[in-house]
């Protein structure tokens, strides 16, 4: 067996991610026409953060654990597989699939904070903590 270079996966990821922040637009934008007046961003910022983390978590775990890849592995030719070369086990395809949910809904923390006109990411608020630069 030979593993995929990290170009390969990272170029497999991009394509997921834009695929998922695909799925998510679809979802809130929507959304947006229908909000009532005075609707507070800071629940519009939780509402796209825990539609990130189902969608990402939901793409890679359903795909994976029927498939054993992602649109961007089957793209790129890669498979996900056991360390035995065996098919994917579904425990594996969860606990993947949480991990690489868990990175959507960062990105996606970061990108709420820039549609909300925040200089605070979700995370940041919820951790109360900061980013600095040196």
């Amino acid at each position: 067996m030979k593993t995929a270079s990290l170009k390969r996966r990272f170029g497999a990821a991009a394509i997921d991610f834009l695929l998922e922040l695909s799925l998510l637009s679809a979802l809130l934008v929507p959304l947006f026409f229908f909000l009532p007046e005075g609707f507070d961003r800071l629940h519009l910022i939780w509402i796209g953060l825990l539609s990130a983390f189902l969608i990402s978590f939901l793409y890679s775990f359903v795909l994976l654990s029927s498939f054993g890849a992602t649109v961007g592995y089957l793209l790129l030719g890669l498979r996900a597989r056991m360390k035995n070369g065996s098919r994917l086990a579904c425990r594996a395809a969860f606990l993947r699939s949480l991990v690489a949910s868990l990175w959507a809904v960062e990105m996606a923390s970061g990108l709420s904070a820039v549609f909300a006109h925040s200089e605070f990411t979700a995370a940041e608020k919820l951790s109360l903590s900061l980013t600095l630069r040196k």
